[in-house]
Formats: C-alpha cells, sequence, structure tokens
C-alpha cells in the first residue's frame, strides 16, 4: 500500500492556551485506585491516638505507604510507557518532569519519603503531621483524575475577547491509548500555521492542510458553508483559515511539551 504523502508545517503553541475539554476517556472501575484513600483514612485515624514518637512515626510510615501506591498506580498507567530519552530515574522527579507534580508539590513528597529513610530522626510533632496528611490527601484528589480514568482525546476551543466560541478549535488525539504518538485535526488562523520553522513552534507532518476557500477539496464545501451562514461573526470562519489534519513529530522538546498539556488540563 503505497504511504500517503505529508508536507511539514509548524503550529504555534499559543492554541494550547484555548478551552481544553476531555474529548472522551476510558473510566477505571477497579477499586485498585482507591486504596490509596483507604490506607490514608489508616493514617488519620491512627493520628487521633498518637500519644509517643513512635506512633507518630508509624502515622509518617502508612503516609509513605500511600504515597507509594498512588505513585506506582501512575508510573504504572503512564510513566513506565512515556517514550522521554532523559526521564529522572526518580519517580516522583518524573511526576515534576511531566507536570503532574509542581515543583513545591515534589520537594514535600521527597521530605516525607526521607523522614522515613532516616530512621534516627526525631518524628515530627502531633500538628507536623496532621500537616502532613493534609498534602497526601490534596496529592491523592489532584491525581485521582488520572488514576480514576484515562483520557484518549482533547477538543480544544478558541473564545473571542468578549467570551464567546469563535471557529477555531482542534481534537487532540494523544496518551497513553495512542502510545503517546499526538494527532490533530480542525481549523486555525493563518497567523497560528507555519509552512516553514519557527523557533519555539510544534512541527507537524500534515496529511491535509488546506484553506476554507479550497474547501471543495476537502469534500465540506456546502456542508460547512451552510453552517457559517448560521453563525455569528466570531464563529464564522474566513477564507483564509485553515484545517489541518496530521500526526506531531516524536522530537523530545515537543513530546515533553504535549505531555506538560495532557496532565495539567484542568478540565481533567
Amino acid at each position: 500500500m503505497a504511504r500517503r504523502k505529508t508536507k511539514e508545517v509548524w503550529l504555534n503553541p499559543c492554541i494550547f492556551e484555548w478551552e481544553a475539554m476531555v474529548g472522551s476517556s476510558i473510566p477505571n472501575f477497579a477499586r485498585e485506585w482507591r486504596r490509596a484513600h483507604e490506607i490514608w483514612s489508616h493514617a488519620e485515624k491512627r493520628l487521633l491516638s498518637a500519644l509517643t514518637d513512635e506512633d507518630r512515626a508509624d502515622v509518617v510510615s502508612i503516609l509513605r505507604r500511600v504515597l507509594n501506591h498512588r505513585i506506582s498506580r501512575l508510573r504504572k498507567l503512564y510513566l513506565d510507557k512515556l517514550p522521554l530519552l532523559r526521564m529522572p530515574s526518580r519517580a516522583i522527579e518524573q511526576l515534576e518532569l511531566v507536570g503532574v507534580a509542581k515543583r513545591g508539590m515534589v520537594h514535600k513528597l521527597l521530605e516525607i519519603r526521607n523522614r522515613i529513610e532516616y530512621r534516627d530522626r526525631k518524628p515530627p510533632s502531633t500538628s507536623a503531621c496532621s500537616e502532613l496528611l493534609e498534602f497526601v490527601w490534596y496529592f491523592l484528589r489532584s491525581t485521582d483524575p488520572l488514576v480514576s480514568q484515562v483520557v484518549k482525546d482533547f477538543e480544544v476551543y478558541k473564545h473571542s475577547p468578549r467570551g464567546n466560541r469563535t471557529a477555531y478549535w482542534f481534537m487532540l488525539y494523544f496518551g497513553p491509548k495512542t502510545k503517546w504518538k499526538a494527532k490533530i485535526h480542525g481549523w486555525v488562523e493563518p497567523a497560528d500555521i507555519s509552512f516553514t520553522p519557527v523557533h519555539g513552534w510544534l512541527k507537524v507532518q500534515a496529511e491535509m492542510v488546506k484553506q476554507l476557500k479550497d474547501s471543495e477539496k476537502l469534500g465540506l464545501a456546502q456542508n460547512v458553508l451552510d453552517k457559517e451562514l448560521d453563525k455569528s461573526e466570531d464563529e464564522k470562519l474566513k477564507d483564509e483559515d485553515f484545517y489541518i489534519a496530521g500526526k506531531f513529530d516524536d522530537e523530545p522538546s515537543q513530546l515533553k511539551f504535549l505531555c506538560r498539556f495532557y496532565f495539567s488540563n484542568p478540565n481533567f
């Protein structure tokens, strides 16, 4: 079978600042991802009766189990399959690299682990244990969406300065279910696409890239134009706008950018 010809184009990374929503996902109905919360509840109950240094050390030890369980789950679902060449050796730092955890959170997680690894240190006070308990709870809640479902694709829309949705949008197919190979299709403005390299822009091997004025070649002419008649000015496509469909290059910095978009999406 003949390989489809592609054209190299570059997309402005600013389009990833548009409003993004989860398109489709695979829910995880298994109880496994809830196990970390069950262990956390045990730590909470233990802290209520923590009277001695040993009791508080047990609380921190249990919290470490919580972290290990959740990080192990994230690693299995996502990190172990990521084709990034320069991944840190520690899973916690891998979470920071791809945008699952912020730098401050990573340092706090490492602090909790170190409190256990150096057993000669005096366990934290009851109030400090309470802070650690709350922090771990926050980490669980912030990563629950990642372990309770695996997102397959995103719908991304541009809005006008007045807050109206415009004609510009794209679908991004990306994640573990695509083996971290990214595909895109949608409409962008001429200012957001280039046919020559632009520093910092994202390279796409486009299988189709056409302007609206050439929409007959897309096989969409009447369908697209009929819909345009019913739209407000904000929502209407212009003749110079581009429809693009293609695959993103697997270049490491580009893959890292897409991973950070995937994991940092607020609608996850």
